[in-house]
Parts: structure tokens; C-alpha cells; sequence
């Protein structure tokens, strides 16, 4: 073992034996050599002191104690100790009062002990003067043994939502391991890591070993110190029942005064009170909606409505969102200005998630009459809010949660769906089409006007080309991750990476041909060749998971780079915000950091010369609405696909007029005649001014006509791009070329700049804000429960 090269493994077994057999000289040799090799120099020069004259006078012996009083000292210093301490202590949010006597009692006493360093940051102590190494603290590889536990443990924890409860900080290596296993995630959120300690003085000696004033600063620390340290723990948790409280528990070996009760059944104790908090509340919130059937809600909105009792309306959201928070507090706003009484649920800070509790305590408080939820429909959170209260799921994104037949099939007649009505959602996952609410992603004007902007912000936001998006992990990246999420030697591994360079061509492409149809056809072909058949709802899964996500990726970061080549030929500015883009390889040094959901966007939005929007998806976008609103020009990049509510808001126009005017002899379907109906003359007019097929715009076949009217897309006029942006040829690009062209024109042609921008807006105020939005939302849900007039 002594020669193993293996010092940490050797020395707390020779220490013992050393004890039994201090005459073994050679024993000894290598006991002073193997701590000359972790750096103790102290405890290897004492070894080589007890050894006889004559073993000194070995050649080997002289060699070692020659290098050995070489070695730096490995002494700490009693006033680097307390330093490191106090840093650490002042660190803390909220003080450390209730530490000051026993802090000052804590310094009076380190001479008591000798503190020693050893290679790789172990901290090793004795009491002075001893040399019998195994009487030693410390003596043992604690900073390897904390890494393979972190390793083990931290690492293949996959439920990190909940706290991480640490009994012990002496030493404080596990703690450590858990801020390097756990940092914070990209949508923010940070694992709460709640530290105890029944004595305090070993918190201090903790505390004296490194530096943790990075961790203890971030707020995500809760200790819990002294004699009571059991209440105060079990107090606290009591009193966070609306959070998730429940998470693994380690304490450290080298505890020498445990907390009394035990902490682990503090932390038994506090979950089984959570759990009779929860089924007590279940309990009464059912007890209240028991007899609320759709008589009592006809009559309910009706009153209020009419000017009675204002609706009670619930907008939950998560903090741990690009923009959904930031829309629902807007929401909120927007309900409130309608009359209605509105509250936000939001978790309280950026280390905690909700419990079935949190929903349980405002449903039973707050007795709502509505719950609006982006993005998550009522079956997707069992328990949580009462089964028969109208219930809105707005939908903003292509969440995976929405694609599951459950969800759709479990839907019923007080649950309504706002926003983007994916198809796929109809047509493979069962969602009914009954009680719907087509909307795009609306936007704040009382948030986003073009007022004037205060002068520091103007400077620091002037530019000739902006962009605001947290998407900043390039293709290849997003590639990769979802390629591990899923198993790197999965079937979805091996489809997905055949479908990339699809993918790639679909997206670059994208300008000018169709790139869904080409998607969905690619997707289902993979994924029969490795599966046999699959069913439409795998197809869509992937298809909006993988090909769709990726294709928004590759649209935007090459939009970006074209950009970037344009300010880079132009010494034009360009402005880059959101999170990640300062690790950009390519785009790094356009980064500006994040920007609020308020003042300092809206400044960004009026004072760059253009803001440029990128998606897959959609050109009717809330960052369009909010720059136009803001007085500011936003230029889309044309997506073919984009332009399909054009053609359907042109064809359902015509369909409700009457019957076609023939047969298209070239797909022997259904065509109304162009010139017969002004809403198909302007798409195809559009069409032509970009240089597209336009000649088709009259043809749709029967089921088509059937599955965009069941879908509620009949207010397809707010998804059409052309009637929010006028003219797409002034306001789109698909290549560079174009962009540097629009970019100019804006720059030199203020009155072609502020036109624009003031159409766009002026459109957004009288349709696309969230006081419009809650209109629609309060006229179809009365509407719905029959209430008279409700539509009007």
C-alpha cells in the first residue's frame, strides 16, 4: 500500500498500525513519505523525527527529509481561519446576529487545535504538540470520498425539484458537491440546499475550511443552527407546506453532535403534516364546488356580467418561463381592467416549486370562478384545481405535455382551449373541438407604447439591429442534448439523427417551399423503417418535439448570422439579448445580457433601427406586437408555412358566400374563383409580390374546409401575417441580401419606418391585446353556458 502511489488509501491504515508497532522503522519511513506526498509537511518531518539516527542516516531517509523541509508549510493560520469564517458568515442574506458570541468564543479556542492543509484542499487537525497520527481529525481523503459521493448520488438524482437537506458542514465537501451537481438550470431555477447543525462551533470549523461565499450569497442556502435546531427546521418546513418539501437527506460521518429529535424525523414529521394539510383542503374545495353544475355558473355569469359580484379569476403561472410568466401577470392586469377580481400564483421564489397545496389553499381561500393556465390543461395537474370550474388552457407553445391522448379524452364541458389550436391535437390526441378559442400570443399596451425613453436608455440600447430570445444553444447543441435526454442508443436517438440533415435542408428552404408536409412525411418514413407502422400520435410527437423545435433553432441562428455578417460588412450595431449568448462561439461579442419583461425592453424596442423576429412557427408573435407597440420596425424572416392562415382565412371567406365556381383541373378539387372574392385576390396578390405560387389560392378540398372551421380557425383574419404586418414584402427576408436592403431602408427612411410600425400597432391595440383577449375569453365561456347576449 505504501507504494501504490496511493498516499490517502495508505495513511489512516499505517497511522493504526503505527500504534501497534511504533518500533517498525521502515513502516514508519513510508508512513513520512506518503505524507510528504500529500503535502503535510508537519506530520512527515515528525516521522522522520521519531525515527532512530541511524535509519536517518539512510540515503533514502536523508533524500526524503531534505525534500520534505522543502515543501511549503501546510500550517493554517489562526487569522486566515477566522477570516475565511467571517467572510462566510457576512455572506449569508440576513445575517448571523445569533452567531456573534459564540463566533468570538469559537476564535478564542482555535488555538486548541493545529490546522493543517494537505494537497487537493483536505484540512487536517490535532491537538498541538501530538504526533500520534491517528488521533488526528481529518486524516483521510474527505474531498475524494465527497466527489464519489456526489458522483453516486448526486449526479443520478433525476427528482432535483426538491430541497437537498445536509446535516453537518465539518467539513464542508459534500455541500460543495451539491452547488457543483445542482447549479442553476437554464429556465432559473436553483436546488435549496438547507443546511443543520446542533453545534455551532462545528458550523464555524465548517465554515473555516473554504470558501463558500458564492453559494451562500445566492440566497439558496438555509441553515439551521444550534441546540434548537430541530424546531426551528421542523417550524420552518411547516410553514412551506404550498412547496414541495420532500428531498433526500444526507448526514455527514464526521457529525459529532447530532440534532435532537433526529433531523430525518423533523423531515417524516413535516411531510406527514403536508399530507394531512393537503387531504383536509381536497376535502373542503370539493365539499364547495359539490353543487356548482352548469345551472349555477348560466346564472353565476350572468349576474356578473351584468354588473353584479365580479368574477373571481385565477391566473397560476410559473416563474421558471421565458415569457409565460410575464403574459400571465399582463393577464392578470387585462382581467382586472374587465372587472373581474384576478389573482396571480406564483411561486414565491426561485428555489421552491409548488405542492398540490399551494393550489388546494387558494382554491379553498379565493373560491374561483375561472382558472386561465398556459400551456397546461386541467387533466395534465390532477388534484389541483376543482373539476368543475371553468377552466381556460391558453395555448402558447408545442409543449410535449399537450400531445397525449389522456389529456385530450379527458377534457370536458367546462374545460375550454385558447390560443394555437395545433391541429395535431384534434386530429391524433383526441382534444374536443367543441368549446374553443382561437387566439395568437397577444401583448401589454399599457407596458408597451411608444412614450418617450429616458436618455440613459436610449444610449445604451441605440442600434441598428436587436434581437431578443433566450434560445441561444446553437442546432448542433440542441441536437446533442436532445439526443442524450432521450438515450444516445435509443430508437429515438438513431431516428433523430437520421432526420437532422432532413431537417437542416427543410429549415434553409423554408422561405420558399412548404416545410411542415416535408417534416411530417420524413418522420413518419423514419420512424416506420425503424419501428414498422406507428401510429399518427407518435408521428406528431416527434414531429413537434424534435424536427419542428430543431428547424426553429437552424432558421434563427442562421438569420443571426447573417445578421452578424451584415453589421460586421456595415459597422453596423448589432444587439443580442437574452441568456447564453455570451458562451456563443459565432455571436458572443454582440451579447448584452437579459433584459427585464418591461422598460428596458420596450427602450430596446424603440430605439434599434429594426428588431428582428425568427420562428418556424409563426410571424404573428408577441416580439412583433410588443416592438410595434413600442414605435419600433419589426422585420420577420418569411417562413412558407407561416403564410397558411393567409390562404385559410381567403378560402373560409369564399366558402361562406357560397359554392365553388368549379373543378381545378390540375387537382381535380374544389376551386372558388380569385376574382370573385377579395379576401383570395389579397393572398394571392400577396403571394405574387413575394414571388410564390399563388395560382392554387382558391383550391381546398372539403375536408380541409371541414378541419380548419371544426378547429375554430374562422377568426383566422388575427393569424393572417399579412393583415398584422400589411405588405410582406416590405416587412419579411429570406436572405441576406434582403435583410441588409430592409435594415438600410429603415435606417434612411424614417416616415417608411414609423408607418409601418404605427399600422402594425395600431392593429395589435384594437385586436391582439390582452383586454381583447379576455373579452373573447369571457364572451365564449358565457357564451358557452348559455348566458343571453353573451356573444354580442
Amino acid at each position: 500500500m505504501g507504494r501504490s502511489g496511493a498516499p490517502w488509501g495508505f495513511v489512516p491504515v499505517a497511522a493504526q498500525v503505527l500504534r501497534l508497532a511504533p518500533d517498525d522503522h521502515v513502516l514508519r519511513a513510508m508512513m513520512a513519505a506518503n505524507l510528504a506526498a500529500l503535502g503535510l509537511k508537519t506530520a512527515a518531518l515528525e516521522a522522520i523525527e521519531l525515527l532512530p539516527e541511524e535509519a536517518r542516516r539512510d540515503r533514502e531517509v536523508a533524500d526524503l527529509e531534505q525534500a520534505t523541509r522543502a515543501l511549503p508549510s501546510d500550517r493554517i493560520p489562526a487569522l486566515e481561519l477566522i477570516r475565511t469564517c467571517r467572510a462566510n458568515l457576512a455572506a449569508l442574506p440576513g445575517g448571523t446576529v445569533e452567531l456573534e458570541p459564540v463566533a468570538a468564543e469559537w476564535e478564542r479556542e482555535l488555538g486548541a487545535w493545529e490546522w493543517m492543509r494537505a494537497r487537493g484542499g483536505n484540512v487536517v487537525r490535532r491537538e498541538p504538540g501530538s504526533v500520534d497520527v491517528a488521533q488526528w481529525r481529518g486524516l483521510c481523503d474527505q474531498t475524494g470520498a465527497a466527489e464519489g459521493f456526489g458522483r453516486r448520488h448526486f449526479a443520478t438524482d433525476e427528482d432535483t425539484h426538491g430541497p437537498l437537506t445536509i446535516e453537518g458542514l465539518d467539513p464542508p465537501w459534500i455541500f460543495l458537491e451539491a452547488v457543483k451537481a445542482f447549479p442553476a438550470r437554464a429556465d432559473g431555477f436553483v436546488r435549496r440546499i438547507r443546511v443543520v447543525q446542533a453545534d455551532a462551533k462545528e458550523l464555524l470549523d465548517g465554515l473555516a475550511h473554504a470558501d463558500l461565499t458564492e453559494p451562500f450569497s445566492s440566497g439558496r442556502v438555509e441553515l439551521f443552527v444550534g441546540a434548537d435546531c430541530s424546531d426551528r427546521l421542523g417550524a420552518r418546513l411547516g410553514a412551506l407546506h404550498g412547496c414541495r418539501i420532500q428531498g433526500p437527506y444526507v448526514p455527514l460521518l464526521s457529525l459529532r453532535t447530532r440534532a435532537e429529535p433526529a433531523t430525518d424525523t423533523v423531515l417524516r414529521d413535516a411531510a406527514g403534516a403536508q399530507e394531512r394539510e393537503h387531504e383536509g383542503l381536497r376535502v373542503a374545495v370539493r365539499d364547495t364546488y359539490a353543487d356548482r353544475d352548469a345551472r349555477w355558473w348560466r346564472r353565476r355569469y350572468r349576474e356578473a356580467l351584468g354588473g353584479g359580484e365580479p368574477l373571481r379569476v385565477l391566473v397560476p403561472t410559473c416563474r421558471y418561463s421565458t415569457f409565460i410568466q410575464h403574459s400571465s401577470r399582463d393577464l392578470v392586469g387585462a382581467f382586472e381592467r374587465a372587472g373581474c377580481v384576478a389573482e396571480l400564483l406564483i411561486e414565491p421564489d426561485r428555489f421552491s416549486h409548488f405542492s398540490l397545496v399551494a393550489y388546494e389553499r387558494v382554491c379553498a381561500r379565493f373560491e374561483p370562478d375561472l382558472v386561465v393556465l398556459i400551456n397546461y390543461a386541467r387533466p395534465m395537474m390532477p388534484g389541483a384545481f376543482p373539476d368543475n370550474v371553468p377552466f381556460v388552457c391558453w395555448i402558447q407553445d408545442a409543449m410535449p405535455q399537450l400531445f397525449d391522448e389522456k389529456v385530450g379524452g379527458a377534457l370536458g364541458e367546462l374545460d375550454f382551449l385558447a390560443g394555437h389550436l395545433l391541429p395535431e391535437l384534434f386530429a391524433q390526441f383526441r382534444y374536443p373541438v367543441e368549446r374553443l378559442i382561437p387566439a395568437p400570443v397577444v401583448a401589454d399596451e399599457t407596458k408597451f407604447h411608444p412614450g418617450p425613453i429616458d436618455a440613459a436608455l436610449r444610449r445604451e440600447h441605440t442600434c441598428e439591429m436587436a434581437f431578443v430570445s433566450h434560445h441561444s444553444e446553437t442546432p448542433e447543441q440542441m441536437h446533442a442534448r436532445l439526443r442524450r435526454e432521450c438515450g444516445e442508443q435509443s430508437a429515438f436517438g438513431r431516428v433523430v439523427d437520421r432526420l437532422r440533415p432532413v431537417v437542416e435542408r427543410a429549415a434553409r428552404e423554408s422561405g420558399h417551399v412548404q416545410m411542415i408536409g416535408r417534416l411530417r412525411e420524413a418522420t413518419e418514413r423514419e420512424l416506420n423503417q425503424e419501428r414498422g407502422e406507428t401510429p399518427a400520435g407518435e408521428v406528431a410527437r416527434v414531429l413537434r418535439l424534435y424536427c419542428m423545435p430543431m428547424a426553429d433553432r437552424i432558421i434563427r441562428h442562421e438569420a443571426l448570422a447573417w445578421a452578424a455578417e451584415l453589421a460586421e460588412t456595415n459597422g453596423w450595431r448589432l444587439h443580442l439579448y437574452g441568456r447564453g449568448w455570451e458562451r456563443h462561439e459565432r455571436l458572443a461579442r454582440y451579447a448584452k445580457g437579459e433584459l427585464a419583461h418591461g422598460e428596458a425592453l420596450r427602450a430596446s424596442y424603440a430605439c434599434a433601427a429594426v428588431h428582428l423576429h425568427m420562428s418556424a412557427h409563426t410571424l404573428v408573435h408577441q416580439r412583433v406586437m410588443e416592438c410595434a407597440l413600442s414605435g419600433g420596425l419589426p422585420l420577420c424572416r418569411l417562413v412558407f408555412d407561416a403564410l397558411s392562415t393567409m390562404r385559410s382565412w381567403g378560402q373560409l371567406a369564399a366558402a361562406g358566400r357560397g359554392e365553388p365556381g368549379g373543378i381545378n383541373q390540375d387537382r381535380n378539387l374544389p376551386e372558388y374563383d380569385i376574382g370573385d372574392h377579395a379576401e383570395l385576390m389579397s393572398a394571392a396578390s400577396q403571394l405574387q409580390r413575394l414571388g410564390l405560387e399563388w395560382r392554387h389560392v382558391g383550391v381546398v378540398s372539403p375536408q380541409r374546409l371541414a378541419a380548419i372551421r371544426a378547429q375554430g380557425q374562422h377568426n383566422a383574419s388575427r393569424h393572417n401575417p399579412a393583415w398584422l404586418l400589411g405588405d410582406l414584402a416590405e416587412t419579411t427576408f429570406r436572405s441576406r441580401e434582403r435583410l441588409g436592403e430592409l435594415v438600410s431602408r429603415a435606417m434612411k427612411r424614417e416616415a417608411w419606418k414609423s408607418n409601418i410600425s404605427a399600422g402594425i400597432g395600431g392593429r395589435v391595440r384594437a385586436e391582439l391585446t390582452h383586454d381583447a383577449f379576455v373579452r373573447r375569453v369571457l364572451g365564449r365561456i358565457a357564451e358557452s353556458l348559455g348566458v343571453d347576449g353573451a356573444g354580442a
